[in-house]
């Protein structure tokens, strides 16, 4: 009877329903297991007064020397040494940045820290980035051996080995020496990665933007938007993560054409593709937001260039460069023109002239990249 009663009511009788199993919860995102500093956090205890504190020769040496210690060893081998910092989200963990050595594949993926000196040959553009090359040689650590290729031994021994040389150090570390980021995490949630006292003391950075964070790993990764959406998001977070730049170089690696793109696998996901004026608006509206906002603070920057590769330079930015009024040539590595913005100091509602370089960097095979990498393999030992 009740299998009738529910034909002809269409309602189910209680004595014959069937519990459905719960829909199962949603994979947690990335971003769920993201670290975070801990808050509040614990302050640095004072110095206490140790004798071997005392004692020590290093110690006994006038501040101002001690300074120059600290600066030949954090910022050797120039006056700013490149530095990567990183936080990516994969599976794979090597015991050497740059390359397979020691390489471990864990079951799952997690945030993993990745920093290291840079092995850019000074004469690279930062478009051409090697570092972040692993697999078999040759890999950045065999093209320039002379250049150490761990932080850790000088920086972290340095600042590690008392609280005295941390205090005094660390100031440095973070002031005087350029750093890389190529992650997207770095700079959306830097006050989770980063003390602000650190992030702020920032004074030069590279950062690199690459089309794989923009469109395959934005959802997964970054919780934004694939797309010109994730480009625009990146970029504008800039002055909110390292308020105290000077110098800063976007690099935008990747074909922004569509064509490109396609050729690469990115899906569009339904979405109409970016077309050449959208994806123009959108890299210099990003930018001018960066600009702009130093300069309301007072302190517009000192350095400020927006690079990308030839080819997609001349498939966005071609018909820019045809009416800017500055351009600027370095024959064979790069060309640049000048891309004005005003901006309006809130205090005083004075008007100030700002803006940043657009740079069209050639062709690895004409940047100063040129390395023959047959004969660096042959010379590498067996």
């Amino acid at each position: 009877m009740g299998i009738i009663r529910q034909l002809l009511t269409g309602r189910r009788h209680p004595s014959s329903s069937h519990h459905s199993p719960p829909p199962s919860p949603p994979p947690p995102h990335a971003l769920d297991t993201l670290p975070s500093l801990p808050h509040p956090r614990r302050p640095l205890t004072p110095t206490p007064p140790h004798p071997q504190h005392l004692t020590s020769p290093f110690f006994r040496l006038p501040p101002e020397l001690r300074q120059i210690i600290y600066r030949l060893v954090l910022t050797h081998p120039s006056p700013h040494t490149e530095i990567h910092i990183d936080m990516r989200y994969t599976a794979a963990s090597t015991s050497t940045p740059h390359s397979t050595a020691g390489a471990t594949l864990a079951s799952h993926r997690s945030w993993r820290w990745r920093a290291s000196n840079c092995h850019r040959h000074p004469s690279s553009p930062a478009l051409a980035d090697r570092c972040g090359w692993g697999g078999p040689p040759p890999t950045a650590c065999a093209l320039f051996p002379d250049t150490p290729c761990a932080v850790g031994r000088e920086v972290l021994g340095l600042l590690l080995c008392c609280r005295a040389a941390y205090r005094e150090a660390v100031q440095v570390l973070y002031a005087e020496n350029t750093f890389h980021v190529s992650t997207g995490a770095v700079v959306l949630y830097t006050d989770r990665l980063l003390p602000a006292e650190r992030a702020g003391a920032v004074t030069s950075l590279v950062y690199r933007v690459t089309e794989d964070m923009a469109w395959h790993y934005a959802a997964e990764h970054l919780g934004l938007v694939p797309g010109l959406p994730a480009y625009a998001a990146m970029l504008v977070r800039v002055p909110g993560a390292f308020p105290g730049l000077r110098r800063l170089l976007v690099v935008v690696q990747g074909l922004l054409a569509v064509r490109g793109l396609l050729e690469r696998g990115v899906r569009f996901g339904g979405r109409e593709p970016p077309d050449r004026d959208a994806t123009r608006v959108c890299m210099l509206s990003s930018m001018d937001a960066v600009a702009r906002s130093f300069a309301v603070r007072g302190r517009p920057l000192d350095e400020c260039v927006l690079a990308l590769g030839a080819a997609a330079f001349d498939d966005v930015m071609e018909g820019e460069r045809e009416k800017a009024e500055r351009e600027e040539v370095r024959e064979g590595e790069w060309v640049q023109f000048w891309h004005p913005v005003r901006a309006v100091v809130r205090a005083g509602g004075e008007e100030v002239q700002t803006g940043y370089w657009v740079r069209r960097v050639a062709p690895e095979e004409t940047s100063g990249l040129t390395l023959d990498f047959e004969a660096v393999a042959l010379a590498l030992p067996p």
